[in-house]
């Protein structure tokens, strides 16, 4: 018998600066869904584990990632180790004194960091991060996916790119301010784009600029049905992830866009 594999995002509201009791929610939420859900994959929101905008001084900022950053790598890998559960962790990452990378880091069930996924479209006024320069997939909790991170979904090629490499799910993690509908929308489009499960997993409750995200995280099947979602508040989302030949939906045309794509007009998404 074939084990399922089920996705899992955790809608959450960071505690602003505060790596520390970030660090303790995150492996609290990681328990929970594992004794409720047993999933092989967890994602957080963007930058989960200090909010999303640094409104105290950057070196200030910075200084108490470098001090706290190992500590919650470690306690987030022996939670995933320990629930036998791959985790993507976003994060704020110092490239030096001067600027972040907005990361997600990829942990394994084993406990074993996998890899980074750097944002390679920072939005707007995101000036203390620097863009990441290549999309990548990774291969944990036995399902392969692709990040991108928050205004990276906007951005149809990164979807597609990792799509083309052979994922079965691109994650999205976010801290998103602007409008439900265009959530909604994109998130179905690019899992209706590349027939690929699509979770975009966003933040809830304020920010420390004032702002206040509007959660709403979703799980999308390759056929665009949004298949779990949730409100305002902090909770989950889950889902099995199916073959597409195992997915019944008598309303649906069973196409495959990438397998035509490769057969009819291969391309070449250069520079991703």
């Amino acid at each position: 018998m074939i084990k399922k594999k089920v996705i899992c995002g955790i809608q959450i509201q960071s505690y602003p600066f505060d790596v520390e009791k970030n660090t303790s929610k995150i492996t609290e939420w990681i328990e929970t869904a594992s004794k409720k859900f047993k999933p092989s994959l967890v994602v957080f929101p963007e930058s989960v584990t200090t909010g999303f905008t640094p409104t105290k001084p950057l070196k200030s900022f910075i200084s108490v990632l470098k001090k706290e950053l190992p500590k919650t790598l470690k306690a987030v890998s022996e939670t995933a180790k320990r629930f036998n559960t791959a985790v993507v962790l976003p994060t704020y990452e110092p490239i030096n004194d001067g600027i972040l990378a907005n990361n997600a880091i990829v942990i394994d069930e084993k406990g074993k960091i996998r890899g980074r996924y750097s944002k390679m479209f920072p939005f707007q006024k995101e000036i203390w991060t620097k863009p990441g320069s290549k999309m990548k997939t990774f291969t944990a909790g036995k399902i392969k996916f692709g990040i991108t991170i928050c205004y990276d979904g906007d951005f149809p090629a990164l979807s597609q790119k990792a799509a083309m490499d052979g994922v079965e799910l691109v994650v999205r993690p976010s801290a998103l301010l602007r409008d439900f509908s265009i959530w909604r929308m994109v998130n179905r489009a690019r899992a209706y784009d590349n027939q690929i499960y699509f979770m975009g997993v966003n933040a809830c409750g304020p920010d420390s600029s004032g702002k206040l995200f509007f959660g709403h995280s979703m799980i999308i099947n390759p056929y665009a049905r949004v298949i779990s979602t949730i409100g305002i508040n902090e909770g989950f989302i889950h889902s099995d992830i199916k073959p597409k030949s195992a997915i019944k939906d008598h309303n649906v045309v069973k196409i495959d866009h990438i397998k035509d794509i490769k057969k009819l007009h291969p391309i070449k998404l250069s520079g991703i």
